[in-house]
């Protein structure tokens, strides 16, 4: 997984997250996003309300086993690439 094939899609999360008015930098926020992504890509998926649900109710459990592969940790760093630029690009924060 490249930074270029999850750049539009993190940058669509993260706009979901500004008008939720839910913390980017929040690590459990990021969880969520990176859940809701990686759940996206193999399912037709409400992005909105798949976050809103793992924002809501987020498991201890599951938080820590997907913090432990690597396909969350590529998220991670896409997710907070895109973070320093959409924070540096957007008139609101």
């Amino acid at each position: 997984m490249s930074l270029t094939n999850q750049s539009a899609p993190l940058k669509k999360m993260l706009s979901l997250c500004e008008k939720l008015k839910l913390n980017i930098n929040d690590d459990i926020v990021k969880f969520c996003i990176a859940a809701v992504l990686m759940c996206g890509k193999r399912h037709d998926i409400n992005y909105e309300h798949a976050l809103l649900s793992a924002y809501k109710s987020p498991s201890i459990i599951l938080m820590n086993a997907l913090q432990g592969t690597r396909e969350y940790q590529l998220f991670l760093k896409a997710l907070n690439f895109e973070i320093k630029q959409y924070v540096n690009h957007s008139p609101s924060f």
